[in-house]
């Protein structure tokens, strides 16, 4: 296991080494919606006063209160990745939106998943159709544990198949779950449903592998 920590952010890895080699923050200043920042009055003499014109209540302050996470370009090498091996994010982000791997040998095997089975599967006689939004499953899981509403649910390809409803029952086993729309792919019987996992990254190539990474984070 190896680990480097980089203006705030955690990388660790399961398998292999890690370096970061570029993070570029992509700060535009506050957030439009919020106001946080025209809290609080200025000193004038001894005294306090609203700020003039039409800020109202103003005051510097050492820290900008909501702290909101900023998006950030991040490249980083990650070397002799075995199969299976994860490079996990903690720390200053909440999700890595985008990776583009770069691998390093002319003939390697792409393979870089975001996500996981849940072990929830299709419980239908044949499968679940583009046309539903509603459908039974099994497995002996509480979907609730896997999912919040509006979380992506996907296919074992990672692609997407909808974004989370409802389940039922909970606590306990589904037995049926609903997206909020009709699936966007299908899913025969006995296939599982997946999750992202917002800051894992997992070396599916089949191989050792050494890359670049080019990491959107948030």
């Amino acid at each position: 296991m190896a680990a480097e920590t980089y203006r705030g952010i955690t990388y660790t890895t399961s398998a292999g080494a890690i370096k970061v080699v570029l993070d570029l923050p992509l700060w535009a200043g506050v957030d439009q919606d919020d106001s946080s920042w025209l809290g609080g009055t200025i000193a004038t003499g001894g005294a306090t006063a609203a700020y003039p014109g039409a800020l109202t209540g103003f005051t510097a302050r050492q820290t900008d209160g909501s702290q909101p996470v900023q998006p950030r370009l991040v490249v980083c090498e990650w070397s002799t990745a075995t199969n299976d091996a994860t490079l996990t994010l903690s720390g200053e982000c909440t999700d890595i939106l985008v990776a583009l791997p770069n691998w390093k040998e002319a003939c390697a095997a792409p393979g870089l998943s975001q996500h996981v089975s849940t072990a929830i599967a299709v419980d239908d006689g044949s499968h679940w159709l583009v046309s539903e939004a509603t459908n039974a499953v099994d497995g002996g899981e509480d979907a609730y544990a896997h999912y919040s509403v509006g979380d992506q649910v996907l296919d074992a390809n990672g692609a997407l198949f909808g974004f989370f409803k409802s389940a039922t029952a909970s606590p306990g086993p589904a037995t049926t779950l609903t997206l909020d729309a009709n699936a966007t792919v299908q899913i025969n019987d006995n296939g599982l449903l997946h999750k992202r996992t917002p800051l894992i990254l997992k070396n599916t190539s089949g191989t050792t592998q050494s890359l670049t990474l080019l990491l959107l984070v948030a």
